[in-house]
């Protein structure tokens, strides 16, 4: 049963990067993503551990730096004001 619990939260955890984009949110930790998602923290970890070959911080992170809408948000030093 708790693995039918973690799978739902992976699910979950999925929509809420996927779909509605929460890392976009630079105070959002992995433990409150874990905790939107109805998730123990430890064993998602393992999970995306397992299946992404990242942890939380790490895939929040990567998302954030690939995420074209944040690039877009940033201020370069070289533009003109």
């Amino acid at each position: 049963m708790e693995n039918l619990a973690l799978i739902r939260s992976y699910e979950i955890l999925a929509d809420l990067l996927a779909g509605s984009r929460v890392y976009r949110d630079p105070t959002l930790t992995f433990p409150a993503l874990c905790r939107m998602a109805g998730a123990d923290p430890r064993l998602m970890q393992a999970l995306l551990e397992a299946e992404l070959g990242l942890g939380g911080e790490a895939l929040l992170e990567a998302l954030r730096r690939t995420d074209p809408s944040v690039l877009s948000r940033k201020s370069y030093p070289c533009e003109k004001k």
